[in-house]
């Protein structure tokens, strides 16, 4: 139940002869984190201010809450996230998100399926942690 690699070593034994064999096993975590918009149906914006998320949060069955990973930017009045690599993501791919409204009206997230606006996004989080970071590539 732990992700990792492990080694299993198999042996049998007739009359004088024995043979053991190795085999390597790898454990690994298939499920994605859960990313959860923070929300309170009380909530409401005035007609006329800004809109003014209220987060999210990200939980992960191997590494618990992952919250601290994710970060944000608003561009053009559009709430951008990057999920930062956790430990069981092997490829280190960091994953985009942005908010958006369903057809009722509902806020939810949602990969970014345009390329340009993707790069665009995936720039601004580059030059806000100073280093490239590999995006997984959503689309």
């Amino acid at each position: 139940d732990t992700v990792g690699t492990y080694t299993i070593s198999y042996s049998a034994a007739f009359e004088n002869m024995v043979k053991t064999v190795s085999r390597t096993v790898y454990v690994v975590d298939t499920q994605p984190p859960a990313i959860y918009l923070i929300s309170n149906p009380d909530s409401y914006t005035l007609p006329g201010e800004p809109y003014r998320e209220e987060g999210v949060s990200a939980y992960d069955d191997y590494d618990g809450d992952i919250t601290d990973e994710i970060h944000s930017v608003e561009i053009d009045g559009i709430m951008y996230y990057a999920l930062m690599p956790v430990s069981d993501n092997e490829n280190g791919d960091c994953v985009l998100l942005k908010l958006e409204m369903d057809e009722n009206g509902e806020e939810i997230l949602s990969t970014i399926d345009d390329d340009d606006e993707f790069d665009d996004v995936a720039d601004i989080f580059d030059d806000m942690f100073s280093e490239e970071i590999d995006y997984d590539a959503q689309n």
